[in-house]
């Protein structure tokens, strides 16, 4: 498992602000998300692959565990708006799915590999202040990341306890 902190968004830096559709073709603001509570954002390559399936059925499985702390969830991927909606039908997804189909947002949060030819997996945790407080990069191993966010969540939350 890869932590990365050395891309220009970092741990304690604020996360960019965003406009992209659901798979509803519903508009999803970052800053009027973070109103109602933290958000997980988790970057995919391409919906309906092995590694991405694998990656959001995690999440899934695991939402509970995010929903219990009032922290909402959305993966991102530059697919259609109609390609996310079977998507996340099909695996019964309880977390929104966004298009970013020119991955204008996927370049805001470094999740672009060079040369801009394929998403990366990326996941990051944002408090409602707006501030980055936990983040993965690592494209082979698509459970880390919902077993890298718990800890990191579980981590600051007994800080403040």
């Amino acid at each position: 498992m890869k932590v990365t902190e050395n891309m220009s968004l970092k741990i304690n830096t604020k996360a960019p602000d965003f406009l992209l559709k659901n798979q509803d073709g519903a508009a999803f603001q970052l800053s009027e998300q973070l109103k109602s509570g933290p958000v997980v954002l988790f970057f995919y390559p391409k919906a309906f692959t092995p590694g991405c399936t694998k990656e959001v059925c995690s999440m899934r499985d695991d939402y509970t565990f995010f929903e219990e702390r009032n922290i909402a969830m959305f993966g991102i991927s530059n697919d259609t708006v109609d390609t996310i909606r079977s998507f996340g039908g099909k695996y019964r997804l309880p977390y929104a799915l966004l298009s970013d189909p020119n991955r204008k947002v996927c370049k805001l949060y470094d999740a672009v590999y060079p040369f801009g030819l394929m998403t990366k997996r990326i996941s990051y945790y944002i408090e409602t202040d707006g501030t980055i407080k936990g983040m993965i990069d690592d494209l082979i191993d698509s459970n880390g990341h919902v077993e890298y966010l718990k800890k990191r969540i579980e981590g600051l939350s007994s800080k403040v306890a």
